[in-house]
């Protein structure tokens, strides 16, 4: 599938990572529907697109309803003509709870948007791509699938299922010609001034990503470039989870290294 004049639907995507990855699909020449709860915060978010928004479209509504979840696709059918990339960005905003502390209502909400959402979403969309053949769902994951937080038992849980979920859906849809993958981000500086988050220090990379990173991350797996790729996580974290120590923890570098490393790249530099 190449994503020129192809349709994306990206949930909760006014704001964050969300309207970071509909703008980078939007720039791909895709239609896109952007999808949150409140029409005002949607609007806005449509209008920012500039000269991208000629090619998207809005729905409120919450994807954890299964109603909406259906009318989120038949929207995208409707306006669009069909949806061949389903991105489940939508999230539980305020996951945070000690477990001791945590109540029923707590768990049920995060799990709802966090998991039942991305379900709704998936069947919904799946229906309508398997009547043509051919379609990508992306699931964006996160590191608390394999890494636990503090006071986040049922957000990290949601993530994990999401994973499972990802790997089952694969099974069931490659018959259909719909792959499934989930794209897990790493620490992703959301906001102003990216170069002053304080996590930097704690990434390979030495950087934050950017929702950019993200949005490139899933246009690629959601593209025939990665039409052999599906079941699969795939991580944007600048090699966060491949470390045991964060760098500034870690041991220290032999003495005079930096220095001999500089040395060899005008060696090969002025070998070019």
């Amino acid at each position: 599938m190449t994503l020129l004049n192809k349709t994306a639907v990206v949930t909760g995507s006014s704001r964050g990572i969300g309207f970071g990855i509909a703008k980078i699909l939007l720039e791909r020449n895709m239609n896109v529907v952007l999808n949150g709860r409140d029409i005002d915060t949607l609007s806005s978010a449509h209008a920012n697109l500039g000269a991208l928004r000629g090619k998207a479209t809005v729905f409120a509504g919450d994807v954890s309803d299964p109603g909406k979840a259906e009318e989120l696709v038949a929207h995208a059918v409707e306006h669009h003509g069909g949806i061949d990339l389903l991105v489940n960005n939508a999230g539980w905003p305020d996951p945070v709870a000690h477990f001791l502390e945590m109540t029923d209502e707590h768990w049920d909400a995060v799990m709802k948007v966090n998991l039942k959402g991305v379900f709704l979403c998936s069947r919904a969309a799946a229906r309508v791509m398997a009547e043509s053949g051919a379609g990508s769902i992306v699931h964006i994951s996160s590191m608390a699938a394999l890494q636990a937080h503090r006071s986040m038992a049922a957000y990290d849980v949601s993530k994990a299922a999401v994973e499972g979920l990802t790997r089952s859906m694969a099974l069931d849809l490659a018959p259909f010609g719909i792959r499934v993958n989930a794209v897990s981000p790493g620490p992703v500086h959301v906001g102003d001034a990216p170069e002053k988050d304080d996590r930097a220090p704690l990434v390979p990379l030495g950087r934050v990503g950017l929702p950019s990173d993200i949005g490139k991350a899933v246009a690629f797996v959601g593209s025939d470039e990665a039409s052999f790729i599906t079941g699969e996580t795939i991580y944007v974290d600048g090699g966060f989870l491949k470390q045991l120590r964060p760098p500034q923890l870690d041991l220290a570098w032999p003495e005079g290294i930096e220095s001999r490393l500089s040395t060899i790249g005008d060696v090969r530099r002025s070998q070019q």
